[in-house]
Protein backbone atom coordinates (compact mmCIF):
# COMPACT_ATOMS: atom_id res chain seq x y z
CA UNK A 1 0.00 0.00 0.00
CA UNK A 2 1.29 3.40 -0.85
CA UNK A 3 1.56 6.17 1.95
CA UNK A 4 3.54 8.89 2.17
CA UNK A 5 2.67 10.33 5.94
CA UNK A 6 4.47 13.90 4.91
CA UNK A 7 6.54 15.33 1.72
CA UNK A 8 7.95 18.99 2.70
CA UNK A 9 8.15 20.55 -0.70
CA UNK A 10 10.06 23.96 -1.15
CA UNK A 11 9.02 26.55 -3.79
CA UNK A 12 5.95 24.60 -5.07
CA UNK A 13 4.68 26.80 -8.30
CA UNK A 14 1.79 26.22 -11.08
CA UNK A 15 2.61 28.08 -14.55
CA UNK A 16 5.94 29.84 -13.06
CA UNK A 17 3.28 31.33 -10.24
CA UNK A 18 5.04 31.00 -6.71
CA UNK A 19 2.72 28.88 -4.35
CA UNK A 20 5.04 28.38 -1.16
CA UNK A 21 6.12 25.45 0.66
CA UNK A 22 3.86 22.32 0.82
CA UNK A 23 3.32 19.47 3.23
CA UNK A 24 1.85 16.44 1.41
CA UNK A 25 0.19 13.20 2.66
CA UNK A 26 -1.01 10.77 0.33
CA UNK A 27 -2.34 7.08 0.12
CA UNK A 28 -3.54 4.95 -2.42
CA UNK A 29 -7.06 4.38 -2.76
CA UNK A 30 -7.83 0.68 -3.73
CA UNK A 31 -11.73 0.49 -4.48
CA UNK A 32 -11.36 3.85 -6.49
CA UNK A 33 -8.30 3.08 -7.93
CA UNK A 34 -6.59 6.12 -7.12
CA UNK A 35 -3.98 8.25 -4.92
CA UNK A 36 -5.46 10.40 -2.57
CA UNK A 37 -3.44 14.17 -1.91
CA UNK A 38 -3.78 16.75 0.89
CA UNK A 39 -1.55 19.37 0.74
CA UNK A 40 -1.15 22.45 3.23
CA UNK A 41 0.70 25.21 1.42
CA UNK A 42 2.07 27.65 3.62
CA UNK A 43 2.69 30.79 1.07
CA UNK A 44 5.17 33.56 1.52
CA UNK A 45 2.73 35.97 2.83
CA UNK A 46 2.24 33.70 5.54
CA UNK A 47 -1.26 32.85 5.10
CA UNK A 48 -2.20 28.96 4.11
CA UNK A 49 -3.86 27.25 0.96
CA UNK A 50 -5.40 24.04 1.79
CA UNK A 51 -5.88 21.55 -0.97
CA UNK A 52 -7.83 18.15 -0.75
CA UNK A 53 -8.42 15.95 -3.50
CA UNK A 54 -7.08 12.94 -5.55
CA UNK A 55 -6.16 11.24 -8.85
CA UNK A 56 -7.92 8.68 -10.25
CA UNK A 57 -6.45 6.49 -12.56
CA UNK A 58 -8.89 4.41 -13.41
CA UNK A 59 -11.07 6.96 -14.25
CA UNK A 60 -8.68 9.10 -16.17
CA UNK A 61 -9.70 11.90 -14.07
CA UNK A 62 -8.64 14.23 -11.06
CA UNK A 63 -10.69 16.43 -8.49
CA UNK A 64 -8.88 18.79 -6.15
CA UNK A 65 -10.61 21.19 -3.75
CA UNK A 66 -8.83 24.32 -2.97
CA UNK A 67 -9.43 26.94 0.30
CA UNK A 68 -7.17 29.51 -0.55
CA UNK A 69 -6.51 32.66 1.66
CA UNK A 70 -4.53 35.64 -0.47
CA UNK A 71 -3.05 32.87 -2.66
CA UNK A 72 -0.83 34.44 -5.86
CA UNK A 73 -2.88 35.27 -8.90
CA UNK A 74 -0.14 34.76 -11.24
CA UNK A 75 -1.52 30.81 -11.52
CA UNK A 76 -4.15 32.18 -13.70
CA UNK A 77 -1.80 33.57 -16.38
CA UNK A 78 -1.68 31.29 -18.92
CA UNK A 79 -5.89 31.45 -18.99
CA UNK A 80 -5.67 35.09 -20.10
CA UNK A 81 -3.15 35.28 -22.43
CA UNK A 82 -5.36 35.68 -25.11
CA UNK A 83 -5.69 40.17 -24.01
CA UNK A 84 -3.03 40.30 -21.08
CA UNK A 85 0.59 39.74 -20.91
CA UNK A 86 0.70 40.67 -17.09
CA UNK A 87 -1.26 40.26 -13.87
CA UNK A 88 -0.81 40.29 -9.98
CA UNK A 89 -2.25 40.37 -6.78
CA UNK A 90 -4.29 37.85 -4.30
CA UNK A 91 -7.06 36.12 -4.30
CA UNK A 92 -9.40 34.16 -1.27
CA UNK A 93 -11.98 31.38 -1.44
CA UNK A 94 -13.09 28.35 -2.24
CA UNK A 95 -13.29 26.36 -5.70
CA UNK A 96 -13.02 22.94 -7.59
CA UNK A 97 -10.64 21.66 -10.08
CA UNK A 98 -12.03 18.42 -11.91
CA UNK A 99 -12.28 16.74 -14.80
CA UNK A 100 -10.19 14.06 -17.06
CA UNK A 101 -6.38 14.72 -17.35
CA UNK A 102 -6.68 16.52 -21.21
CA UNK A 103 -10.53 18.26 -20.03
CA UNK A 104 -10.46 20.19 -16.86
CA UNK A 105 -13.04 22.85 -15.20
CA UNK A 106 -12.94 24.77 -12.48
CA UNK A 107 -16.27 26.25 -10.06
CA UNK A 108 -16.30 27.95 -7.36
CA UNK A 109 -16.05 31.87 -5.84
CA UNK A 110 -12.95 34.00 -4.91
CA UNK A 111 -12.19 36.82 -3.91
CA UNK A 112 -10.02 39.12 -6.02
CA UNK A 113 -8.17 41.49 -3.48
CA UNK A 114 -6.06 43.94 -5.77
CA UNK A 115 -6.37 42.48 -8.73
CA UNK A 116 -3.79 44.55 -11.36
CA UNK A 117 -4.44 43.40 -15.03
CA UNK A 118 -2.51 44.96 -17.86
CA UNK A 119 -4.71 45.32 -21.24
CA UNK A 120 -1.80 44.65 -23.78
CA UNK A 121 -4.09 46.34 -26.79
CA UNK A 122 -4.09 50.02 -25.09
CA UNK A 123 -1.04 49.21 -22.62
CA UNK A 124 -3.35 49.86 -19.81
CA UNK A 125 -3.07 48.37 -16.27
CA UNK A 126 -5.88 48.66 -13.85
CA UNK A 127 -7.06 47.40 -10.80
CA UNK A 128 -10.28 45.56 -8.87
CA UNK A 129 -11.14 44.56 -5.70
CA UNK A 130 -14.25 42.31 -6.09
CA UNK A 131 -15.80 38.43 -5.92
CA UNK A 132 -14.87 36.65 -9.26
CA UNK A 133 -17.32 33.70 -10.40
CA UNK A 134 -16.38 30.63 -11.56
CA UNK A 135 -18.18 28.42 -13.57
CA UNK A 136 -17.22 25.60 -16.07
CA UNK A 137 -16.10 26.80 -19.30
CA UNK A 138 -16.82 30.60 -17.30
CA UNK A 139 -15.13 33.05 -15.28
CA UNK A 140 -17.22 36.00 -14.73
CA UNK A 141 -16.69 39.52 -13.01
CA UNK A 142 -20.01 40.86 -12.08
CA UNK A 143 -20.60 44.83 -12.07
CA UNK A 144 -17.69 46.48 -9.58
CA UNK A 145 -15.76 48.99 -9.43
CA UNK A 146 -12.68 49.55 -11.82
CA UNK A 147 -9.52 51.84 -11.02
CA UNK A 148 -6.65 53.05 -13.52
CA UNK A 149 -3.41 53.36 -11.56
CA UNK A 150 -3.92 57.18 -11.28
CA UNK A 151 -7.09 56.68 -9.00
CA UNK A 152 -9.61 57.43 -11.80
CA UNK A 153 -12.69 55.06 -12.08
CA UNK A 154 -15.29 53.17 -14.21
CA UNK A 155 -17.96 50.05 -13.68
CA UNK A 156 -16.67 46.74 -15.05
CA UNK A 157 -18.37 43.25 -15.97
CA UNK A 158 -17.55 40.97 -18.11
CA UNK A 159 -16.77 37.24 -18.91
CA UNK A 160 -13.97 34.57 -20.06
CA UNK A 161 -15.44 31.55 -21.58
CA UNK A 162 -13.30 28.45 -22.26
CA UNK A 163 -13.02 25.69 -23.43
CA UNK A 164 -11.94 23.51 -20.81
CA UNK A 165 -9.28 26.53 -20.56
CA UNK A 166 -8.86 26.33 -24.53
CA UNK A 167 -9.67 28.76 -26.98
CA UNK A 168 -10.92 31.54 -24.81
CA UNK A 169 -12.92 34.06 -25.90
CA UNK A 170 -13.82 37.36 -24.01
CA UNK A 171 -16.41 39.95 -23.83
CA UNK A 172 -16.14 43.17 -21.21
CA UNK A 173 -17.77 46.03 -20.86
CA UNK A 174 -16.54 49.43 -19.54
CA UNK A 175 -19.20 51.98 -18.73
CA UNK A 176 -19.29 55.30 -16.84
CA UNK A 177 -15.76 56.35 -16.98
CA UNK A 178 -14.44 59.19 -15.52
CA UNK A 179 -10.73 60.82 -16.57
CA UNK A 180 -10.46 56.74 -17.23
CA UNK A 181 -6.93 56.30 -18.58
CA UNK A 182 -7.96 54.14 -21.89
CA UNK A 183 -4.80 54.30 -23.71
CA UNK A 184 -1.21 54.51 -22.71
CA UNK A 185 2.21 54.40 -25.47
CA UNK A 186 5.09 56.06 -26.63
CA UNK A 187 6.45 56.32 -29.95
CA UNK A 188 8.93 53.36 -29.09
CA UNK A 189 5.49 51.32 -28.61
CA UNK A 190 3.75 52.63 -31.65
CA UNK A 191 5.68 54.59 -33.80
CA UNK A 192 2.53 55.89 -35.79
CA UNK A 193 -0.16 56.42 -33.07
CA UNK A 194 1.37 56.99 -29.89
CA UNK A 195 0.03 59.35 -26.76
CA UNK A 196 -1.79 59.04 -23.39
CA UNK A 197 -5.59 59.44 -23.85
CA UNK A 198 -8.39 59.96 -20.56
CA UNK A 199 -11.64 59.54 -21.92
CA UNK A 200 -15.43 59.65 -20.29
CA UNK A 201 -18.34 57.24 -21.48
CA UNK A 202 -18.22 53.58 -22.67
CA UNK A 203 -16.36 51.60 -24.12
CA UNK A 204 -17.08 47.72 -25.19
CA UNK A 205 -14.27 44.79 -25.77
CA UNK A 206 -15.07 41.62 -27.52
CA UNK A 207 -12.24 39.30 -28.39
CA UNK A 208 -10.56 35.64 -29.17
CA UNK A 209 -7.29 34.62 -29.67
CA UNK A 210 -5.42 37.37 -32.26
CA UNK A 211 -8.03 39.11 -32.49
CA UNK A 212 -9.88 42.35 -30.62
CA UNK A 213 -13.06 44.00 -31.28
CA UNK A 214 -13.27 47.36 -29.12
CA UNK A 215 -16.51 49.38 -29.46
CA UNK A 216 -15.97 53.16 -27.92
CA UNK A 217 -18.44 55.78 -27.12
CA UNK A 218 -16.21 58.25 -25.50
CA UNK A 219 -15.16 61.49 -25.14
CA UNK A 220 -11.49 63.00 -24.37
CA UNK A 221 -11.35 64.02 -21.02
CA UNK A 222 -8.39 66.78 -19.95
CA UNK A 223 -4.92 66.02 -19.89
CA UNK A 224 -5.41 63.93 -23.28
CA UNK A 225 -2.05 63.96 -25.71
CA UNK A 226 -1.98 62.00 -29.25
CA UNK A 227 0.08 61.70 -31.97
CA UNK A 228 -1.06 60.73 -35.42
CA UNK A 229 2.56 60.17 -37.71
CA UNK A 230 1.29 60.57 -41.57
CA UNK A 231 4.12 58.80 -43.73
CA UNK A 232 5.76 61.29 -46.37
CA UNK A 233 3.19 59.17 -49.18
CA UNK A 234 0.37 60.34 -47.26
CA UNK A 235 -2.38 63.30 -47.47
CA UNK A 236 -4.27 64.27 -44.62
CA UNK A 237 -7.42 64.24 -46.50
CA UNK A 238 -7.35 60.15 -47.23
CA UNK A 239 -8.07 59.57 -43.42
CA UNK A 240 -12.34 60.19 -43.46
CA UNK A 241 -12.38 59.23 -40.30
CA UNK A 242 -10.39 62.38 -38.60
CA UNK A 243 -11.20 65.58 -39.01
CA UNK A 244 -8.14 68.00 -39.34
CA UNK A 245 -8.27 71.59 -38.09
CA UNK A 246 -5.86 74.14 -38.36
CA UNK A 247 -5.12 75.75 -35.01
CA UNK A 248 -3.27 78.62 -36.19
CA UNK A 249 -6.03 79.88 -38.57
CA UNK A 250 -8.51 79.54 -35.60
CA UNK A 251 -6.63 82.15 -33.44
CA UNK A 252 -6.08 85.00 -36.82
CA UNK A 253 -10.06 84.53 -36.51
Amino acid sequence: QLNTPRLHVKNVAYHHALLGEADIQSSWDNENKGIIINADIAQPNKRMTYVRGGVFLGKDSLNFKFNTDHVNVKLLQPFMKAFTSDISGEASGECELYGTFKLLNVRGRMFADNFKLKLDYTNTYYTISDSVILEPGRIIIPETVLHDLQGNTAKLRGTVTHNYFHDATYDFAVTEANKLLCYDTNEKINPLWYGKVYANGSDYVKGIPGRCDIDINMSAARNSNFTFVLSDQEEAGEYSFITFTDKRKEKRL
